[in-house]
């Protein structure tokens, strides 16, 4: 696991707080939950799917939004594919064509903004490569899904163009 801790230092006779990092690691962009307070010290620990999926992601010159997990990732990316598909779903069209209509909708100004740092790339490139990359970072994640019929079926269909199969096995 990946922690920040935190010390927090009140200055209570001038009434000024001050907020000292003393030890930092990995990203920004990574999910972050309180996993512990206790006197002054604080805690965060990093999102374990989001840090992989971001290193996979970047590795393939793409940002991707902060999510906590596989199941959250696949609602943005339904959401992103719903929105293309509404729109035509032609393989020229971008992300910023779908932002520009107001076509993504039900994502939160953090997805938005990320969208927007890959408006010229088209929508089904980035779609696989979040997709590749999810199936790289959370298989395990998607198998459980997949069992229980929540993964969406275009997502389904990438993983098995690239010789995945959700049932386990690997069409190599």
């Amino acid at each position: 696991m990946l922690f920040i801790v935190v010390n927090i230092a009140f200055l209570n006779n001038i009434g000024m707080r001050t907020l000292s990092t003393y030890a930092v690691s990995s990203r920004q962009s990574a999910m972050r939950s309180v996993t512990h307070c206790n006197t002054g010290k604080l805690e965060v620990e990093m999102s374990a799917f989001s840090d992989r999926w971001t290193q996979c992601m970047q590795g393939s010159g793409f940002p991707v939004p902060t999510v906590e997990d596989a199941n959250e990732a696949l609602e943005v990316l339904h959401k992103v594919h719903d929105a293309w598909e509404n729109s035509g779903g032609e393989a020229e069209l971008t992300i910023g064509a779908l932002l520009a209509a107001g076509a993504v909708v039900g994502v939160d100004e953090g997805v938005l903004a990320t969208l927007g740092e890959v408006a010229t790339v088209a929508v089904g490139v980035y779609i696989s490569a979040c997709v590749a990359c999810l199936g790289s970072v959370a298989f395990d994640d998607l198998k459980g899904l997949f069992a229980s019929n929540a993964v969406p079926d275009f997502v389904v269909a990438q993983l098995n163009s690239q010789g995945v199969d959700l049932g386990g096995t690997v069409n190599a």
